[in-house]
Formats: structure tokens, C-alpha cells, sequence
């Protein structure tokens, strides 16, 4: 029962530093019609991004 858990966290740490990594991507490659349109994008990409992290940090500290 240990390593289940042990292993579901690790899944969950790798996947949220892959969400982060790919938000960080879409955030500085994505493209939009207008200049209030593409800050939207970033300011949403920067926020998942953000949460991503704290969550890897979260399960890589624990």
C-alpha cells in the first residue's frame, strides 16, 4: 500500500512539472487577433502555470 501511494505521487510531481513546463511554453508561443486578447492568454497560462508549480513543489517537498 506504501508503494502505491509513493508511486501515485510521483506521478502526480511529474505531471504537474510537465503542466508546467507546457504552460510556460503556451504562454510565451501563443498568438491571438488583438494585444487584449493575447494579455488574457498569458495572464491565464501564467496562472496554471503558476498553480502547476505549487503543486510539484507541494508533492516534491512532501
Amino acid at each position: 500500500m506504501e508503494n502505491l501511494i509513493s508511486a501515485i505521487q510521483v506521478n502526480i510531481t511529474l505531471l504537474a512539472l510537465a503542466m508546467f513546463i507546457t504552460f510556460i511554453v503556451l504562454g510565451a508561443t501563443e498568438k491571438a487577433e488583438n494585444a487584449d486578447a493575447l494579455k488574457m492568454a498569458r495572464i491565464e497560462n501564467a496562472f496554471f502555470a503558476v498553480s502547476s508549480l505549487a503543486v510539484f513543489l507541494i508533492f516534491w517537498l512532501i
